[in-house]
């Protein structure tokens, strides 16, 4: 192993760590602003929402239920 060697591959760690963290949070503004702009966000939000209600409508019946049966 040479000297050059090992300050060249630090440096190259040195430059993926600071273009790395900006990279990224580039790709998540870009998608951010995307999903933003889309209305893919208000589908998903409007599933979980319906998920949610009927699971909380068949909490309520099965308890209901249980509760009928003692």
């Amino acid at each position: 192993m040479h000297c050059g060697n090992s300050t060249s591959t630090r440096d190259k760690n040195i430059v993926a760590q600071e273009t790395f963290p900006s990279a990224v949070s580039m790709l998540f503004q870009c998608c951010y602003m995307a999903l933003c702009r889309s209305d893919i966000v208000k589908e998903i939000l409007n599933a979980v929402y319906m998920a949610s209600t009927w699971h909380c409508l068949h909490l309520v019946v099965s308890t209901w239920q249980s509760q009928r049966r003692m």
